[in-house]
């Protein structure tokens, strides 16, 4: 497997790149949020407020061979916390355990000494992401449509070094 970080830039520079991205979202999301997600001006919306608007903190990884891409991971870091914004897997590789700790390890390798602490946010009705992540997490809101969520300092450098020790074979 190779992962790959882009900034805004790089992503919005590559029109497969943004296509492919935006099919995995539209395909793994719009049973939550209506067909309508894949609409072009849904598209284009996507792509002005997370790509042309600038935001220096602003990172993906990709993981991608033989230019087949199977996962991304969107994320921001301000002021030492990580958001990760956006983990998407696309449905024919969704029961692959490396490819998510690939994603992980790549941002820690490239970003561990950027942050101290980790938030998100998982819709309710992704029940499997609520159990890999809700578990680390120190404080946990309900919202309507999901849970909000902080893993505190401790936690954080638990799972960065629970990463981090993984090796992929």
């Amino acid at each position: 497997m190779d992962f790959h970080v882009y900034c805004q830039k790089e992503v919005l520079s590559q029109e497969a790149l943004t296509k492919e991205l935006l099919d995995t979202i539209v395909d793994n999301l719009s049973y939550i949020f209506g067909e309508d997600m894949g609409t072009e001006e849904n598209r284009n919306e996507w792509i002005q407020y997370n790509l042309r608007t600038e935001h220096p903190h602003w990172r993906m990884i990709a993981e991608g061979k033989n230019g087949r891409r199977r996962g991304f991971l969107i994320y921001t870091i301000e002021n030492h916390q990580l958001t990760v914004c956006d983990i998407e897997i696309k449905k024919d590789s969704r029961r692959n355990p490396i490819l998510l700790l690939g994603l992980f390890q790549t941002l820690f390798k490239t970003e561990s000494h950027s942050f101290r602490t980790m938030r998100g946010y998982i819709n309710k009705g992704n029940e499997t992401s609520q159990k890999n992540f809700l578990k680390y997490a120190s404080s946990i809101a309900e919202l309507p449509r999901g849970y909000s969520f902080l893993i505190d300092e401790e936690a954080t450098e638990k799972l960065k070094s629970r990463v981090l020790k993984w090796r992929a074979s």
